[in-house]
């Protein structure tokens, strides 16, 4: 799954969230006019979530690949708000806005341990190749079908 689709299904899910977002709190619910709240932060994070799962299964990545990368995105963001409810946010000042940047990170951490499943066989400077790539014939790429980073 390259990092441009990534970034995009991520920022597409955070600009579905923000309207809908203006639209409840006009509508009362204050909980989301904190962006370090847990109902802002939980509602983005499934906002983000649910496009990238949707990539990845077009681009033929199983459920359970879908799932892994929801956990990596949402795991970092609850450890942030486990180290805030214990009171470090007053210790460590770098805690009080770094939701999304744990998330990044648990995406990286997740690519990097499964990059057989993300690099499609790529070797990067002399690394060996994470995955055997599938030869396909001529008439597979002229049919359209794609070869897929996550099978």
């Amino acid at each position: 799954m390259g990092t441009l689709g990534s970034a995009t299904s991520l920022t597409c899910g955070s600009r579905v969230f923000m309207p809908i977002r203006l639209a409840l709190t006009t509508q009362g619910y204050a909980a989301l006019l904190d962006g370090s709240s847990i109902d802002f932060q939980a509602s983005m994070a499934a906002f983000m979530a649910a496009p990238m799962v949707a990539l990845m299964r077009i681009r033929g990545c199983s459920w359970r690949d879908g799932a892994e990368m929801t956990l990596a995105m949402l795991l970092p963001i609850a450890g942030v708000f486990a180290l805030r409810g214990v009171g470090l946010s007053g210790t460590l000042p770098w805690l009080s806005n770094s939701e999304h940047s744990a998330m990044l990170v648990g995406m990286l951490v997740l690519m990097l341990c499964r990059r057989e499943r993300y690099t499609s066989g790529y070797s990067f400077l002399g690394w060996p190749p994470a995955a055997v790539r599938r030869r396909s014939s001529g008439r597979e790429l002229r049919a359209g079908r794609l070869l897929d980073s996550c099978e």
